[in-house]
């Protein structure tokens, strides 16, 4: 009797130490699942921000709003990470949307020599003490939100080139108008133009004309074709 009762003591014994080993492994595995799950839901979850009503009597807001944030800045906002957080999964992720960005800056200024909303060149800008920026078709905010393919972030293709503090103001006056030049929204840093490649060509057909690119040999950037969607 005393054998038995010392065989189900052991088998017991065991019994328990596997139940509470395979507690702690399922805690662990909740725990990693919520760290992961935290992760993405802190680059898929955002809140929109609305943008402000407007009318045709509003002044123009270039001189109220903040300056154009940084590509980083922008990433910053839109993964809910403040600058300045380290050792984390998405700081890592925001330094290689930044990077991707820049190696597509490249590849577009190689391809685009001028703004593509007005004609100006980049050093015609330059001698009005103006620049040409890059921006993006579809936006950081918009690509974040939406959920599109963070690679449009550095793709060449999602980004047309604009003047600034020169030319036409094209980045402002059309990469910023969140309905067009032709719709009563004023422009501002906060928003962007969804249809901002076809306002831009628009406006530089209005300033060229229909034989600009062929007169002074200037075809349309080859990185400017539409992106999808």
């Amino acid at each position: 009797m005393d054998r038995v009762t010392s065989v189900l003591f052991v088998l017991m014994t065991i019994v328990c130490a596997s139940a509470v080993l395979n507690n702690v492994c399922l805690r662990q595995e909740l725990a990693a699942t919520k760290t992961q799950l935290d992760f993405y839901t802190c680059r898929v979850q955002y809140e929109p921000t609305p943008i402000p009503e407007q009318t045709s009597d509003s002044p123009t807001l270039i001189e109220d709003e903040p300056d154009h944030p940084s590509i980083e800045a922008e990433i910053a906002a839109e993964t809910r990470m403040p600058a300045g957080v380290v050792g984390s999964p998405v700081q890592d992720l925001r330094a290689e949307y930044a990077s991707d960005y820049r190696r597509g800056q490249k590849i577009k200024h190689a391809e685009c020599d001028h703004c593509e909303g007005c004609g100006i060149t980049e050093a015609e800008a330059k001698e009005q003490g103006g620049q040409l920026n890059d921006h993006h078709k579809k936006s950081v905010k918009r690509i974040f939100q939406e959920g599109l393919p963070t690679s449009l972030i550095g793709d060449p293709k999602n980004l047309i080139r604009l003047c600034r503090n020169c030319g036409d103001e094209c980045h402002f006056r059309i990469g910023h108008d969140p309905d067009g030049p032709d719709g009563p929204l004023k422009p501002t840093w906060s928003e962007s133009n969804p249809n901002v490649e076809r306002d831009a060509k628009r406006n530089l057909m209005k300033v060229k004309g229909d034989v600009w690119s062929v007169r002074e040999k200037r075809p349309m950037c080859s990185a400017s074709r539409s992106v999808a969607g």
